[in-house]
């Protein structure tokens, strides 16, 4: 989590960094499927190998000028994996419901069965999520 940082600059980074293998790909799908293509220049493309971004030309087909490059359904995402809100749901308020139980805050709720809990929606209130807290979260809490 890096402010400034999101799923669309995540999204164009891992783009540029796998744009050979979405060329490949798009390549033997035009192939099995009879698409038409044509030698066009590409967008650099970095080669593991040397560790260079390299200019290149490809088979690929074109809509209305410009190259098309596919991309896997199975790889495809809507978000990334791990954003600043799961990190608030799965731990900052996991940690704050624990918090405030030891503290015995006022957020204390006890159950029929005589267990005490903390609703994570009650630290929600208290601790919105925001993308600069969580980034801050581990600054200000204590390590145990």
């Amino acid at each position: 989590m890096i402010e400034g940082i999101g799923r669309d600059k995540i999204s164009d980074l891992t783009t540029n960094v796998i744009r050979a293998n979405l060329i490949e790909y798009t390549q033997a799908q035009c192939n099995l499927h009879g698409v038409p293509v044509q030698n066009v220049a590409v967008a650099p493309c970095f080669d593991p190998d040397t560790l260079r971004w390299e200019a290149k030309y490809a088979d690929l087909p074109v809509w209305k000028g410009l190259p098309i490059v596919l991309v896997p359904r199975a790889v495809a995402r809507y978000g990334i994996a791990y954003d600043h809100q799961n990190y608030y749901r799965h731990y900052v308020l996991n940690f704050l419901q624990v918090d405030a139980l030891e503290a015995g805050s006022s957020l204390v709720r006890t159950l029929k069965n005589g267990r005490q809990v903390v609703r994570k929606n009650a630290r929600r209130r208290s601790f919105p999520v925001q993308k600069i807290f969580c980034i801050a979260f581990p600054r200000i809490t204590p390590r145990s």
